[in-house]
């Protein structure tokens, strides 16, 4: 079986004391951890403004009028698309994932968008140890 090649995406968030300040953090830690691509996308592609969610510029706004919407969304359908819980939790759904003909993941560390800083800069370390594990899978 063959193994996963595994990227990681940047969130893209301006910080201190300089505006890529998170983005080189986030390459350094792709670098150490030998990812197979490193994604630093357009902020409208990956992060929408809510000033911009509006039909004039978004026509993904007929879809979705407010983004309210997706606060509706059930827990078992974001598990189904999204790799999301404890570290063995993750390796186990992208194991499946794998198992099903997935090849080649895009990572996130989604949890550095949270309110707490501290609490999303301390989920580095989970999210490093996951991009190891499923470079071995």
């Amino acid at each position: 079986m063959t193994r996963f090649r595994v990227g990681v995406a940047d969130p893209i968030l301006a910080a201190r004391p300089a505006p890529d300040t998170f983005t080189r953090a986030n390459y350094l830690g792709a670098v150490a951890n030998r990812v197979d691509s490193f994604w630093v996308p357009d902020h409208l592609n990956q992060l929408f403004p809510r000033s911009l969610w509006k039909q004039k510029y978004c026509g993904a706004t007929k879809l979705l009028p407010t983004l309210s919407h997706l606060a509706k969304v059930p827990p078992s359908l974001m598990r189904e698309y999204v790799l999301n819980g404890t570290p063995d939790e993750i390796i186990e759904q992208a194991a499946q994932w794998r198992d099903s003909g997935v090849r080649y993941l895009v990572l996130v560390n989604a949890s550095v968008l949270q309110r707490s800083l501290r609490k999303g800069l301390a989920s580095t370390v989970p999210f490093n140890k996951i991009v190891r594990r499923l470079k071995k899978l």
